[in-house]
C-alpha cells in the first residue's frame, strides 16, 4: 500500500460474474468481493468477456471505451475492443471479440450447440477453450498497454485473478515489455476455485503452450508437470496462490485424497504455499424475510425460528410439481423455457423432501445421490426428491430416468433458473451434497439460510458444516452410506420435527454470524490484500 493512502485500487480478472454471466460458484465469490471492497471505498474494476448471453441491463452508462487492438492465440489474430460501465459501484470492463460473442454459456457447450454441431456435446468444455482463455488474458494485458499511455492512468495495487482460466495473467504481465513496468508495484493473487481434473486448463505439451501463448520456452518450462504445462504452477512464482477453504488448501498440498490429477503432488514437491480462506455469502441477497430478495413466494425467518412461510413454500412447491389432469406437471413457475421438467410430486403430509441444486458433474457425486435415492424409493419410504441442475449428458439422463422410474416421488429440473433453484431449496427439509471433493461449497450456506438442513460428504469446504449442530456429515461416499443416513434422518424427522427445526435455526444463525462476506472480508481478505500490497511496495 502506498504511504499515506487509505484505500487500494483493485482489478479482478474472471470469466464469470453474478447476474451478468453466470456459471458456477465463482461468479458469486467475485461479485461479493468486488461489491464488498467497493462499499468500503476501494476502487474496484472487474474484467470479464462480453458473451452473446451477457446480461447488460443492469450496467449503468455502458459505452465503448474507445480502445481497440488485436491479440494472437495460436495461429489466429483476434480483434479486441472494450466497453465499460458501472454495476453497484464496481467498474466493469468487457473484453469484446468474436471468440467470446457466439458463446451460449461460459465454459461448456449447450443443447443448442450440440444441435448445430453434434461434435459439440452438451455439457463438455469448448474444443477451443485455450484460445478463449488466452485471448481474454491477453486482452486484459492489451487494455493495460493502451491504458498506461494515459497520463491519468494508475496501476492497481492488487490484481486478483480467478481460476485456471485467468492464472496466466500475472505471467503475461511479467513477460510483456512496458506492461511489466506498469505493474512494478502491483501485487498479484490467483484463486484456485477448483483444481480437479478438467479444471486445470493445462496445455498438454510444451509445444502447445508455446504456440498458444507465445511465451518464452524457458518461462513455460517452469510450469511443467510431466509433459503438461500447468497455469497454476506458472502463476505460483508471480502471484500469491489462494484457495477457497483451509481444508481444500490442505488437500492441494498433499494432506488428504488427491482429486487434482497430480497437481497437488507438484505443489507439495515444489514447496508452494497456498492460503485457504473459506468464502462467505451475502445474507441480504438470500433474505427469506423479504421475498423480493429471496425470490420466494412466502416470507419466513429460520434464524428466528419462524418456519410458517417455509411450510407455505413447501406446500406451493408440491402443488406446482403435481400432475394436471393426470398428464403434465403444473408449470406456472417455470420461466422463459430455460428449464425442462421431468417427473412430478405427490405430496402426502408425511413426505420428507430431499433437495439438490448444482452442476451435474462427476465431482458432485450425482451417481451417489441417484443410487441412494433409488434405494430409499424402492423401499417405499415416505420420501421425495427435488433435483435441479445441468451438466454432463449422462448424469442428466440418470436423473431423468430416476424421475420417470418413481412417478410422484421425483421431480428433476434440467437447466438453470435462479428462482427454481431457490424454490427447490426452500421447499426441502434436507439438502444433499454428496460431492467427491468440494473446494468450498456455497449451496450448503444457501440451504442453511433457507432452513434446509445440509447432509454432506465430509470433504473440503463442506467440513465447515458442524455435524449434528448445523447439518450432518458422513465419511464414506457411496450410495449405501448416504442412503442409510438419509433413511435414518427421514424416520427421525417424522418422529421429532421440532429437533430438526432447532438445527435449522442454529444453522441459519451460525452462517449469518460466521460466514457473511462482511466478516470474511474484514477478518481474512483485507488483511491479506494490505499485507501483499505493503510487501510489494517495499520490494520495488
Amino acid at each position: 500500500m502506498r504511504p499515506g493512502k487509505k484505500h487500494l485500487v483493485f482489478w479482478f480478472v474472471c470469466r464469470e460474474y453474478a447476474e451478468i454471466a453466470e456459471a458456477g460458484g465463482v461468479k458469486n465469490i467475485v461479485c461479493s468481493l468486488c461489491e464488498g471492497l467497493a462499499a468500503r471505498g476501494h476502487a474496484v474494476t472487474a474484467f470479464i468477456p462480453r458473451y452473446s448471453f451477457s446480461n447488460l441491463s443492469l450496467i449503468e452508462g455502458l459505452a465503448p471505451a474507445g480502445l481497440s487492438t488485436e491479440v494472437q492465440a495460436g495461429d489466429t489474430v483476434f480483434p479486441v475492443s472494450f466497453s465499460s460501465g458501472l454495476f453497484r459501484g464496481v467498474r466493469m470492463v468487457f473484453a469484446e471479440s468474436p471468440v467470446f460473442e457466439h458463446r451460449r454459456s461460459v465454459y461448456t457447450y449447450t443443447a443448442g450447440d450440440e444441435e448445430e454441431n453434434p461434435s459439440h456435446v452438451r455439457g463438455q468444455g469448448f474444443t477451443d477453450a485455450q484460445a478463449v482463455n488466452v485471448v481474454f488474458q491477453k486482452a486484459v494485458i492489451a487494455y493495460t498497454d493502451l491504458l498506461r499511455l494515459s497520463p491519468e492512468a494508475r496501476a492497481p495495487d492488487i490484481v486478483h485473478c480467478h481460476d485456471a482460466t485467468t492464472a496466466l495473467t500475472p505471467v503475461f504481465a511479467a513477460e510483456t515489455p512496458g506492461v511489466r513496468e506498469f505493474f512494478a508495484s502491483t501485487a498479484f493473487a490467483v484463486s484456485i476455485h477448483n483444481a480437479g481434473p478438467s479444471y486445470h486448463h493445462e496445455f498438454f505439451s510444451l509445444d502447445e503452450a508455446r504456440t498458444m501463448t507465445a511465451l518464452p520456452e524457458e518461462v513455460l518450462a517452469q510450469g511443467m508437470n510431466g509433459r503438461r504445462v500447468e497455469p497454476y504452477l506458472l502463476a505460483a512464482s508471480r502471484a500469491r496462490l489462494l484457495t477457497v477453504s483451509p481444508w481444500y488448501a490442505e488437500e492441494l498440498l498433499g494432506c488428504g485424497p488427491d482429486h487434482s490429477d497430480g497437481l497437488a503432488g507438484a505443489f507439495a514437491a515444489r514447496g508452494i504455499s497456498i492460503t485457504g480462506i473459506t468464502n462467505g455469502i451475502d445474507p441480504a441477497k438470500y433474505d427469506t424475510r423479504k421475498p423480493r430478495a429471496s425470490l420466494l413466494p412466502a416470507a419466513y425467518d429460520p434464524a428466528a425460528g419462524r418456519f410458517a412461510g417455509k411450510e407455505t413454500c413447501r406446500d406451493l412447491f408440491f402443488a406446482q410439481c403435481a400432475l394436471r389432469e393426470g398428464k403434465q406437471p403444473i408449470r406456472e413457475f417455470l420461466s422463459g423455457g430455460a428449464v425442462d421438467v421431468f417427473g412430478f410430486l405427490e405430496g402426502p403430509p408425511g413426505t420428507v423432501l430431499f433437495g439438490y441444486h448444482g452442476r451435474l458433474a462427476q465431482q458432485k457425486g450425482i451417481g451417489v445421490l441417484a443410487g441412494a435415492a433409488e434405494s430409499l424409493l424402492s423401499q417405499g419410504l415416505p420420501v421425495a426428491f427435488a433435483l435441479c441442475g445441468q451438466g454432463e449428458g449422462g448424469l442428466e439422463d440418470r436423473l431423468i430416468a430416476l424421475a420417470e422410474g418413481f412417478p410422484g416421488r421425483v421431480v428433476f429440473f434440467r437447466g438453470y433458473d435462479r428462482f427454481i433453484s431457490r424454490y427447490c431449496t426452500a421447499a426441502s427439509d434436507f439438502f444433499v451434497l454428496p460431492s467427491d471433493f468440494e473446494p468450498c461449497g456455497l449451496e450448503d450456506l444457501i440451504a442453511q439460510l433457507f432452513g434446509a438442513i445440509p447432509v454432506a460428504h465430509a470433504t473440503g469446504g463442506l467440513k465447515k458444516i458442524i455435524h449434528q449442530k448445523t447439518g450432518f456429515l458422513y465419511e464414506k461416499n457411496d450410495p449405501q452410506t448416504l442412503g442409510a443416513l438419509l433413511r435414518d434422518l427421514a424416520e427421525d424427522f417424522l418422529r421429532d420435527k421440532t429437533k430438526y427445526r432447532a438445527i435449522a435455526r442454529e444453522a441459519a444463525g451460525y452462517v449469518k454470524k460466521h460466514y457473511s462476506w462482511d466478516r470474511v472480508l474484514a477478518d481474512s481478505y483485507l488483511p491479506l490484500y494490505h499485507a501483499e500490497a505493503r510487501q510489494c511496495s517495499a520490494t520495488t
